[in-house]
């Protein structure tokens, strides 16, 4: 299930995190991989209206966002 959120910062690092829209916990994070190439990863997706999947990391079991795309509306 797809759901909207907001980039809230990124990281020169790799990463981001978004606030979703529908108040769901907190800010969840985000890995460039989640992107998939489907936008640039840079410091001007701050503020861009995104869908995303949340899911688990692995590395840590807290939730993540694991497949990131623009919202085109």
């Amino acid at each position: 299930m797809w759901e909207r959120g907001e980039i809230k910062t990124v990281s020169d690092r790799g990463f981001c995190f978004i606030k979703p829209a529908d108040g769901y916990g907190t800010d969840l994070f985000a890995h460039i991989s989640a992107f998939g190439g489907s936008m640039p990863f840079d410091g001007n997706l701050v503020g861009q209206t995104v869908e995303f999947q949340a899911g688990i990391n692995p590395k840590n079991g807290k939730h993540c966002a694991v497949s990131v795309r623009p919202v085109t509306e």
